[in-house]
């Protein structure tokens, strides 16, 4: 499910289509390897949950470890805050 939508996270590269890869409709060619000539990178890999088939971008390893620090996966919670640099843009959008 998590493939498929976004569930408001911020992802506006397709969920389906790997952010790196060889073409075709998923970006995937599994005898054209991500960083070898003819493969094709996004311009913007924080949009994208996965950056080459199976290994996702640095945004969607970011949500997930989020989630098992602060979220219901972890007893008892706690504020991880303390683990991440936060910054803003020119346009005064938070990263972390």
């Amino acid at each position: 499910v998590g493939y498929l939508f976004d569930f408001g996270l911020g992802f506006t590269g397709s969920t389906l289509v790997a952010c790196c890869g060889g073409g075709g409709p998923y970006n995937y060619n599994e005898t054209l390897v991500c960083g070898n000539p003819g493969s094709v990178a996004c311009a913007e890999p924080s949009t994208y949950i996965s950056w080459v088939d199976r290994h996702y971008t640095e945004a969607a390893y970011r949500i997930m470890a989020k989630d098992v620090l602060e979220g219901s996966f972890t007893v008892p919670r706690f504020n991880a805050s303390f683990l991440v640099r936060r910054t803003s843009d020119v346009d005064g959008h938070t990263t972390y």
